[in-house]
């Protein structure tokens, strides 16, 4: 599924595959899930995706109209994961750290 956002291809498909498989840089992933939210499919996918897109949303990363709200080429260092302090939020659904 590719979808165009202004002039840019988004492959959707492409983006949630390197997701599923580790293999996505924290950049991505706020790329990825604000497309999701723009899109509403944020809220049709598995319950992962809707439940990582309200973390998102609720800890100020993304607007609730999908808009990334923090500069990802300079985070904060207060928004890297205080257990390993390499990403900016936890990715498992239990909220631990994805180097656990």
């Amino acid at each position: 599924m590719n979808n165009k956002i202004g002039t840019k291809e988004f492959d959707l498909v492409g983006y949630i595959m390197d997701y599923e498989s580790g293999e996505i840089s924290d950049e991505r992933i706020l790329e990825m899930m604000s497309h999701l939210i723009k899109t509403g499919l944020a809220w049709t996918l598995q319950g992962h995706y809707g439940r990582t897109a309200k973390q998102l949303i609720d800890g100020g990363y993304i607007s609730k109209d999908g808009e990334i709200l923090i500069d990802i080429d300079k985070p904060a260092d207060s928004d890297f994961c205080p257990d390993c302090e390499q990403h900016y939020f936890s990715h498992n659904d239990d909220g631990s750290c994805v180097e656990d």
